[in-house]
């Protein structure tokens, strides 16, 4: 806690109300007025880098988790609804940085039949194929 903050704080006039419900809610308006003023909401940009492959997919699972446990912790309906953005947009890439991985992957192989069965058989998971 920063000593702005508790100093803030500790001027604080709840026991001018009257009644236990009043001074709750004054106190409680209070400490979220001064709390918000000491410790302002970063925000933070959605930026996605795709890289050859699929090696941005751990990073954006981090970043995930991050909002994640952020959001929950939280009742700020911005940080939740950013959350909820986020998810959706990085199914979409993850899914098309797959379709770009196996196009590229069948049409650099000799045999183009044989290397989109191996796909089928390793998305439905009937085979694991060793990358060798």
């Amino acid at each position: 806690m920063t000593a702005d903050f508790v100093t803030k704080l500790s001027y604080d006039t709840v026991f001018d109300s009257d009644g236990t419900d009043s001074k709750f809610n004054c106190f409680l308006n209070t400490y979220f007025r001064i709390f918000y003023l000491n410790f302002p909401l970063i925000g933070s940009k959605m930026v996605l880098k795709i890289k050859p492959g699929l090696e941005f997919k751990k990073t954006s699972y981090q970043h995930r988790r991050k909002l994640y446990l952020a959001s929950r912790n939280t009742n700020d309906l911005r940080l939740k609804s950013h959350y909820k953005v986020y998810c959706k947009i990085l199914s979409i890439v993850i899914k098309e940085a797959k379709q770009n991985n196996y196009n590229n992957q069948i049409l650099e192989s000799k045999n183009k039949i044989k290397n989109l069965w191996e796909i089928v058989k390793l998305e439905s998971g009937r085979k694991n194929i060793s990358k060798s």
